[in-house]
């Protein structure tokens, strides 16, 4: 991005990795895997909130802005799962947990996390396990 003189690219870069050394300073070891995709999906998501609130706010140009460092933060992020993956992986991580109804959604929501870090949105994914858990 540096050699191209790609500005903007260069600075949300340069919050990827700013965002990711507060994270490691926090955690006191080295990020793993799981960590910086946590970091990175963290990231989406404040920018996802603001480019909300300026839209609300009639700031297009800033929302515009926010909507351009999504798109370059969720290319380090791993393909999104879909929808059939993650019901199937709800569904294995109940039978495993043993998981009755609502009371259980912290066991399967804790379970199904492990797996999916940076590949579903934490909201779809609670709402999901909701659906899934009430039915059961």
């Amino acid at each position: 991005a540096m050699k191209k003189g790609e500005t903007f690219r260069l600075g949300v870069l340069r919050l990827i990795k700013t965002e990711a050394k507060n994270k490691e300073i926090d955690l006191m070891h080295p990020l793993s895997e799981p960590d910086f995709f946590a970091v990175l999906s963290k990231m989406v998501n404040q920018r996802k909130d603001s480019m909300e609130q300026f839209t609300k706010g009639g700031r297009a140009d800033l929302a515009q802005s926010e909507e351009k460092e999504i798109v370059i933060v969720q290319e380090y992020l791993p393909k999104p799962l879909t929808e059939a993956e993650v019901v199937s992986l709800i569904a294995a991580a109940i039978q495993k947990t043993g998981a009755q109804g609502p009371k259980d959604m912290g066991l399967v929501m804790k379970e199904v996390k492990a797996v999916t870090t940076g590949r579903v949105d934490g909201k779809t994914l609670s709402e999901k396990v909701k659906a899934a858990l009430g039915s059961s």
